[in-house]
C-alpha cells in the first residue's frame, strides 16, 4: 500500500510562529514520524488481515476508502507525536534556563 510506492516525498510549509526551533523540530521530525505511523498502521492492519477472525471480503472502493482513513489516521498520529516531541523540548529547554 502507501509504503510500496518509491519516488514519494514528504513536503511541508512551516510558518515558525512557534519559533525557528519548532520549525527545525518540525523539518526534522514530522515526515519521520509520519512513515513511522503509516509503518504502524500497514503492520495493524496486516495483523487484522492474518487473525483469520472471520470478516466480509471489502470491494475495490471499500478497500480504498480503508486505505484512505489509515493514511489519514497516521498522518493525525504524527501531527501529534511531533507535537508531543516540540512541547517535551520546550519543557526541558524551559527547566535549563531557569
Amino acid at each position: 500500500w502507501f509504503l510500496c510506492f518509491r519516488g514519494q516525498a514528504f513536503y511541508g510549509v512551516y510558518d515558525g510562529h512557534g519559533g525557528l526551533a519548532a520549525v527545525d523540530l518540525v523539518a526534522d521530525k514530522l515526515g519521520k514520524n509520519v512513515v513511522a505511523a503509516l509503518a504502524a498502521a500497514s503492520t495493524a492492519a496486516g495483523r487484522q488481515a492474518e487473525s483469520g477472525l472471520p470478516s466480509s471480503s471489502p470491494t475495490g472502493e471499500e478497500e480504498d476508502e480503508s486505505e484512505t482513513e489509515r493514511v489519514v489516521a497516521a498522518i493525525r498520529a504524527a501531527y501529534l507525536t511531533t507535537d508531543s516531541e516540540f512541547l517535551s523540548q520546550v519543557s526541558i529547554s524551559r527547566r535549563i534556563l531557569s
